[in-house]
């Protein structure tokens, strides 16, 4: 049983999956509001990441989340929302970047050399990408929010 009803709820629609560096993400998300809320901020965020194995000061290894690009394109500001019957519609497009300017590590010989070994080490070369959108609820602990994980070549 849920406490708390939801407030709403997005999708989001791209225009193509196959992504590649340097191209556009195009796309839309829908948003559907069940109840009349104050937003602060709607957002559509790419980030890209990868895990890291650290150590800390006993030695003891943990992976860490390295954050290597965070983009975040507002798609409307503080606003009132009713309840709606059909969703409300935003268009978005965002820039990939380059893969050199992601990690520039692993477009040179040595970063090659490193990532064979780093895969006998343990450590993951691998690069992760999510799209993640958010609708700021002002005076609510509960936000409505969509993450997607995206596969770039």
């Amino acid at each position: 049983m849920c406490l708390f009803k939801k407030k709403g709820k997005i999708d989001i629609k791209l225009d193509s999956y196959n992504l590649k560096y340097d191209d556009f993400i195009k796309g839309k998300l829908f948003i559907n509001i069940n109840k009349d809320l104050i937003g602060k901020e709607l957002y559509i965020k790419l980030i890209s990441y990868k895990y890291v194995k650290e150590y800390d000061s006993n030695g003891k290894a943990y992976k860490n989340k390295k954050i290597l690009f965070n983009f975040k394109q507002s798609l409307d500001s503080l606003k009132n929302y009713s309840k709606t019957i059909s969703p409300l519609e935003y268009s978005f497009k965002i820039k990939i970047p380059s893969k050199n300017s992601i990690d520039p590590l692993n477009s040179t010989k040595v970063g090659n050399i490193i990532n064979k070994i780093s895969i006998f080490t343990g450590n993951n070369s691998k690069l992760y990408w999510d799209l993640e959108s958010k609708l700021v609820v002002k005076k609510s602990l509960f936000n409505i929010k969509k993450k997607i994980d995206l596969n770039i070549n």
